[in-house]
């Protein structure tokens, strides 16, 4: 039971085949889903088809019929997303969290987070990381606020 970093989720779902430009979207994506949690597991309706599993929340009934998976395994996981990612048309809106707009709105933290080589690699200390999200979070809330971004 691990939370990973920004910059190894990228990575991960680099190295399945996403294209750059969809980098920082998936990313945060995972991040909003699951906080980059890789032992996520939820099923809201206790129906075996809604549960959702992984890094990025995915469902098993969603995976291309070629694809077996392990879902709690992030290298697996990311190339479940991809694999979905490309079964829908290289589109997100098949994704509730995508649905919802949570992933866009990170998606500015997340590009200052993969351009920062400072920035944390590999498996994070949860507290840590879970506070500086929301101090990234807390600081472009303020610059909306001000009128000096224009970001999502």
């Amino acid at each position: 039971m691990t939370v990973w970093a920004p910059t190894m989720i990228a990575r991960w779902v680099r190295d399945a085949g996403l294209p750059e430009g969809q980098v920082i979207h998936a990313t945060a994506l995972a991040l909003a889903a699951t906080h980059g949690a890789d032992h996520y597991k939820a099923n809201p309706t206790a129906h075996p088809v809604t549960e959702r599993q992984g890094i990025f929340a995915l469902r098993r009934t969603d995976l291309p019929p070629d694809l077996d998976v392990d879902l709690f395994s992030p290298t697996d996981s990311a190339t479940a997303l991809v694999g979905i990612w490309r079964a829908q048309g290289e589109r997100w809106d098949w994704h509730p969290v995508h649905l919802s707009g949570a992933d866009l709105a990170l998606e500015p933290m997340v590009t200052m987070m993969l351009a920062d080589r400072n920035s944390p690699r590999g498996s994070v200390d949860v507290r840590s990381f879970r506070e500086s999200v929301s101090r990234m979070v807390q600081l472009r809330d303020a610059m909306v606020q001000a009128g000096s971004f224009d970001g999502p």
